[in-house]
């Protein structure tokens, strides 16, 4: 089983930036493939304008960008890529990342998270993170937050 964070907060608690900021540090400090699958694609822009605005930060960021800023994908001169989308199966068919992240869980159904996770299986370093409005008593947040300490 591949590490899994759970993050709930409030609506306006941060979640969005946080997610920009972990799809930021992982793409650019360790070189991984990071796919932000958000529960909307007004959701999917915001985390991406937040990782955007880390790599505007400093000209260093641009070197290690293949081309230019996308407006959904971010490609690194070695390979990896951040990458965010809509939740939707067309949008998460045949992406391989190093970490998901599954931003508003809550939002998405569960056939369609459990859809993605496989995703990072074939990863040397599988991570995935699930953040949402912690709003729904039932589903595959509400599972894993309640099994979190059984499932490592």
């Amino acid at each position: 089983m591949y590490p899994r964070v759970i993050i709930k907060a409030p609506r306006g608690g941060g979640k969005s930036k946080l997610l920009g900021t972990i799809g930021f540090d992982e793409w650019y400090l360790h070189g991984r493939k990071v796919v932000n699958m958000a529960g909307s694609a007004v959701q999917a822009t915001i985390v991406y304008n937040y990782f955007k605005n880390y790599c505007d930060i400093d000209a260093s960021v641009m070197e290690n960008v293949a081309g230019k800023l996308k407006a959904i994908e971010t490609l690194g001169v070695d390979g990896s890529y951040f990458s965010s989308v809509n939740a939707s199966t067309k949008q998460v068919r045949g992406k391989h990342p190093d970490v998901l992240i599954s931003d508003e869980t809550c939002e998405t159904t569960d056939e369609l998270v459990h859809a993605a996770l496989p995703m990072v299986d074939s990863s040397q370093h599988p991570l995935v993170i699930m953040a949402s409005t912690f709003h729904k008593i039932y589903g595959i947040f509400q599972e894993t937050w309640d099994n979190a300490d059984e499932r490592g």
